[in-house]
């Protein structure tokens, strides 16, 4: 029992490498355009959509990684920390960057669910 679930969580776990890694990939030829990180989980997400992974062979792994997520944050705080004097030179840049596209993602993310609700029904 135990060493199934080992198994199931190195295939998952594994599988999101190698997307991350293909991901990486695509990145480094389209001269970083589009992050590799980004990149890798489109693929995974169309991969699964059409279902040439089945969900569970990632599911429990990414459960897993979702629920530590705030770990993946402390390498970003401390690097902030440190250039804390580029920070405050440009602090309305910064400012205006994110809140503007923070209210694109909002209204992106609500046009794509309503969207998507208007096709369920249908």
């Amino acid at each position: 029992m135990i060493m199934r679930k080992i198994y199931e969580m190195l295939r998952g776990f594994l599988l999101l490498l190698l997307f991350w890694g293909i991901g990486e990939l695509c990145s480094r030829l389209i001269e970083g355009y589009l992050p590799g990180s980004v990149l890798g989980m489109a693929l995974i997400f169309v991969s699964l959509q059409y279902k040439l992974i089945p969900l569970h062979w990632v599911r429990e792994t990414a459960t897993q990684l979702t629920t530590y997520m705030a770990l993946f944050f402390i390498p970003a705080g401390v690097g902030i920390l440190q250039h804390l004097d580029l920070l405050q030179q440009a602090w309305l840049p910064i400012v205006l960057a994110s809140s503007v596209s923070t209210v694109l993602v909002i209204l992106v993310v609500g046009k794509t669910y309503e969207y998507l609700e208007n096709r369920k029904r249908i």
